[in-house]
């Protein structure tokens, strides 16, 4: 029986503990998966920042942060450390996880230094930035690097960088770790190797795209730096050089233009800055500076310089404003005779005694259109002369509520005879204005010659002027058939008109469509503004404002001063 129960004793001690054993055994690979999964899950974690830092910043640097930032993950060390050529410099980051001394991180750097300079196999930069980030410096500590290993940093087959961890203690580092994180620095250099591919990939198609182009093009960073120019560009500066600085564009410019002016207002106020009619030689060009902006910050990364060679255009137009100005010309003196002949025979036939009737109402007609063809022809000139910084005023003190009341006298027979009621509002007193009178009644005459054109019998047509701060608004309305809102953005544009078809129903014809662009020139040549507020089968009121001059002489000294100002 004490045998049995001996026998009996070991046997069931040996059962526990093996089951004690696999117990553990079971507990220690749990253990371990769980720390596979746990590194899987950090690499995955690791890989998507470092994946959304390149996503949208091609930065080596920021890189490395990523992975000196997560290594505490995966290992325990006393520094995690690294070192990179960065704009002609080594740069060493460091994070520290137990206190260590300056000697201890020296000897490291000096260890990486030499190791990256057998790797790259090239003199390195003598002078380095430094980083040091976690648990202070403390030089009482009596410390060594016992053990560490080094990976090398690796983009586009180059070595551009060591990782490094270390220990004060000594065989603290396996094979695995080694092994891990070789693959985690490789997924690293690997998935930015990718991205600078692609990029180069991207760049050499924009590069030749862009030197493809007929229009002159070339980029420069923040600094003024020329980054590339296309050979459309270089010819229309006319260098030769293949190697172009900012010192050859700015000598090939007319000396009067001044370009880093221009980029410094396009980087600041981050828009682009347009200029036409530049001079280069026997060239005439447009520029386009265009700020280059990255949208995440909206910082100002470049800019690209457009130069347009307009010489054609600019010959064409030229020739279209010498032809319409020859036009002008010759056509002005013989309609101007046609109008004073038709006047002169109708001022015979009343004196004779049997006039015939229908003989008179032919002539009043060449006589009518006589005058329209010369208001039109007028009109062509004017236009001409504002294109060209040739319109000229003539101002002087003036009685801006003597001009409207004669315009209103002279259009009173046109209001009555097509039954539409024209009034007037003056305000009392209203001070006398520096303008150039003959352009007031042009400007006027317009205005109420467009109301009574697009209004009906039956309407009415208002003329107010009123003293508002330091000007004078007048606002001439009526009840007409008003301006749909997609034609008031264009209203005052050259050969714009008002009306569509139904203008020509209520006046018989159709004008130049100068007037109002006339009338808009006119105004603002003056230092004043124009707008329009219409509504269609209701009515339009187009207002404009005289500027006062406040520092104005005395009147005597004044009203009979000219003052002559070319209109640009």
């Amino acid at each position: 029986m004490l045998v049995f129960a001996i026998l009996s004793t070991l046997f069931f001690g040996l059962l526990a503990v093996l089951y004690s054993y696999r117990e553990a055994r079971a507990h220690k690979l749990l253990l371990e998966k769980d720390h596979i999964h746990n590194q899987q899950l950090y690499q995955i974690s690791l890989l998507t920042q470092i994946q959304d830092r390149i996503g949208y910043e091609l930065h080596k640097e920021k890189v490395i942060d990523v992975i000196l930032d997560n290594l505490n993950k995966f290992f325990t060390y006393t520094t995690a450390s690294a070192i990179l050529v960065k704009e002609g410099a080594l740069r060493f980051k460091s994070q520290i996880a137990t206190p260590v001394s300056r000697s201890y991180l020296i000897d490291e750097r000096r260890n990486m230094v030499s190791n990256l300079t057998a790797l790259t196999k090239r003199n390195l930069p003598l002078s380095t930035d430094e980083e040091i980030h976690g648990s202070p410096l403390d030089d009482t500590q009596n410390d060594r690097v016992l053990s560490s290993f080094q990976v090398p940093f690796v983009v586009n087959n180059a070595t551009v960088g060591l990782i490094s961890l270390s220990s004060t203690t000594p065989n603290h580092f396996t094979k695995e770790d080694e092994a891990l994180l070789e693959k985690l620095v490789y997924q690293a250099s690997h998935a930015l190797t990718k991205l600078q591919e692609v990029l180069a990939t991207e760049e050499g198609r924009l590069k030749a795209l862009i030197r493809s182009l007929t229009d002159g093009i070339f980029m420069v960073d923040t600094q003024s730096q020329i980054l590339l120019i296309n050979d459309a560009a270089k010819n229309i500066l006319v260098i030769g050089k293949d190697r172009i600085e900012m010192l050859d564009v700015l000598r090939a410019l007319p000396k009067d233009y001044d370009l880093m002016e221009k980029i410094h207002e396009s980087i600041s106020q981050k828009k682009t800055v347009e200029d036409r009619g530049i001079k280069i030689g026997n060239k005439t060009v447009q520029v386009f500076i265009t700020p280059v902006i990255e949208t995440r910050t909206l910082t100002v990364l470049g800019l690209s310089i457009l130069l347009h060679d307009s010489t054609l255009e600019e010959n064409i137009s030229q020739m279209k404003r010498d032809f319409v100005n020859m036009m002008v010309h010759e056509l002005r003196a013989p309609i101007v005779a046609m109008k004073d002949a038709a006047k002169l025979v109708l001022g015979m036939i009343e004196t004779m005694p049997n006039k015939n009737p229908q003989i008179v109402s032919l002539i009043e007609i060449i006589h009518s259109q006589a005058g329209d063809l010369v208001e039109q022809v007028s009109s062509l000139l004017d236009a001409a002369k504002m294109e060209e910084h040739r319109f000229i005023l003539e101002k002087k003190l003036t009685d801006i509520e003597s001009i409207i009341q004669n315009r209103i006298e002279l259009f009173s027979p046109q209001s009555a005879k097509k039954g539409i009621t024209l009034s007037v509002n003056l305000d009392r007193n209203l001070p006398l204005v520096l303008v150039d009178p003959i352009r007031m009644e042009q400007t006027i005459n317009n205005l109420l010659s467009n109301s009574l054109k697009f209004t009906g019998e039956g309407g009415k047509i208002a003329v107010k002027a009123e003293l508002i701060r330091d000007a004078i608004k007048i606002s001439i309305s009526d009840t007409g058939i008003g301006i749909p809102k997609e034609k008031l953005s264009s209203l005052f544009q050259k050969f714009s008109q008002i009306g569509s078809s139904s203008s020509v129903s209520l006046q018989g014809r159709l004008s130049t469509g100068l007037g109002l662009y006339i009338v808009k020139g006119i105004v603002e040549a003056h230092g004043g503004t124009i707008s329009v507020d219409s509504e269609v089968d209701k009515g339009t009121t187009i207002s404009f404002t005289l500027p006062l001059n406040t520092k104005q002489q005395p009147e005597q000294l004044l009203r009979s001063q000219v003052f002559k100002t070319a209109v640009n």
